[in-house]
């Protein structure tokens, strides 16, 4: 046949190359990376606007990724509940001052003046904890004996010397204490687990959304 009509064309198939395949990162893994010792050098500050300037240095993405691994990508911020992501940074700041380093900077500053390891072997209690300024604390007063306490350097007193050293605090506003068994691992109240977005009236104990949460000791 004559003309076009009787070519045949032959078309030619092209090969399209496959897609990269993109590996998301396991959320341990982005967890871990959030809460490394470089995103939380602010904490070895010792004055508050230090810490203010070491997190206003963070990216945005840093100083979201700090939040959303200890509490979750919603958090209560002047009693309201926001996602993260409205936020600004200086809200963010704001909101990681008072949630990690204001605790912790109180527990360095308590613990450190106060010793309690020599008031603990001298078997002295101090008063009653009283609520001020956010926390609850006991008054710098007179401390009483415990009339049955060991005597130093009984079995006795090592035992619970050694129970003493064990004891860890939890940097947050709420508090929180546990005993370290070794090997990393914390017994704790489920409660000192909780976060922001956190039902009140629900039972911690139910609430299997508390396993693999991060936290500060």
């Amino acid at each position: 046949e004559k003309g076009n009509a009787g070519r045949v064309q032959e078309k030619t198939k092209t090969r399209r190359k496959p897609l990269a395949k993109t590996r998301k990162k396991p959320l341990a893994t982005t967890l871990d990376k959030a809460l490394s010792s470089r995103n939380l050098r602010y904490l070895d500050c010792q004055e508050r606007y230090q810490a203010q300037e070491t997190l206003s240095s963070y990216t945005s993405s840093q100083l979201r990724s700090i939040v959303i691994a200890l509490q979750g990508k919603e958090i209560c911020y002047g009693n309201k509940m926001y996602a993260i992501s409205s936020l600004t940074k200086k809200g963010i700041v704001d909101y990681i001052m008072s949630t990690t380093w204001e605790p912790a900077h109180f527990l360095r500053s308590a613990l450190g003046q106060d010793k309690p390891g020599i008031t603990f072997a001298k078997g002295e209690v101090t008063s009653a904890l009283r609520f001020e300024r956010k926390f609850w604390t006991a008054s710098g007063g007179r401390k009483r004996k415990i009339p049955w306490w060991p005597k130093d350097g009984s079995r006795e007193m090592e035992t619970l010397m050694e129970a003493f050293e064990s004891v860890v605090h939890f940097v947050q506003p709420e508090g929180g204490t546990g005993i370290h068994l070794g090997n990393g691992k914390i017994l704790t109240c489920a409660h000192v687990v909780s976060v922001d977005k956190d039902d009140e009236g629900q039972d911690p104990l139910n609430g299997s959304q508390r396993i693999g949460r991060k936290k500060l000791v």
